[in-house]
């Protein structure tokens, strides 16, 4: 689910999966990698009799919808027997949010509908009939990150800056400066992110579920 341009099903097909793609963007959907199919919808628009699955990734998802427990019910349902969920979402309960405030770079309204502690994500899963398996704080390809930008929308400097600037349409060679700059306060991010998972309060929340048995 959110699968964007299928880059990270290309990559776990040619590592042997068999993989099927769901993104509700139909820009982000109309243009596939060669040999990776992806569903325009959601998660719910996908009949479980016509096949199951052994996993189901929901990376940075469930924050966009506003009713998670529907989504994750339905994603239980097509599951194969034995089959997980992994999901990752921001942690509002993290030493990072804490930081930000109503500056945090993850709070991104209005773009995510909802945020989740450990525990609320727990009871939300527990509704859908989803037990947790798993569960730690801490991603690093997004809190060394989102800690420099978070940082940076709390000294009032103009807010995301950096992301926007390397996220924009402007030629590579305009983005070197962004770049530059993510790339060292990155850098300084790191000890911090580190000590903060250490402490259970990283800035994401990353999770394995399996439906319950009983």
């Amino acid at each position: 689910m959110g699968c964007g341009r299928g880059r990270f099903l290309q990559a776990m097909a040619r590592s042997g999966w068999v993989v099927q793609g769901v993104e509700p963007d139909p820009v982000a959907a109309a243009s596939p990698p060669a040999g990776v199919p992806i569903h325009k919808g959601d998660l719910r628009s996908l009949d479980p009799g016509t096949g199951r699955f052994d996993m189901i990734c929901l990376w940075h998802v469930l924050e966009h919808l506003t009713d998670p427990v529907e989504e994750l019910r339905h994603a239980g349902q097509l599951l194969q027997p034995g089959g997980v969920l992994f999901l990752a979402v921001p942690n509002l309960d993290s030493i990072q949010a804490r930081i930000g405030g109503e500056h945090w770079f993850h709070l991104d309204l209005p773009r995510h509908a909802l945020h989740f502690t450990p525990d609320s994500l727990e009871r939300t899963l527990a509704a859908a009939g989803l037990a947790l398996c798993a569960l730690r704080t801490g991603q690093w390809e997004m809190d060394p990150f989102g800690l420099f930008q978070t940082v940076w929308n709390r000294l009032r400097l103009p807010p995301n800056a950096p992301y926007r600037a390397l996220s924009s349409g402007s030629p590579w060679p305009l983005k070197i400066p962004a770049m530059t700059l993510i790339f060292g306060g990155t850098l300084l991010a790191l000890p911090a992110s580190l000590l903060f998972r250490f402490l259970g309060r990283g800035g994401t929340i990353v999770a394995v579920a399996r439906p319950r048995t009983t």
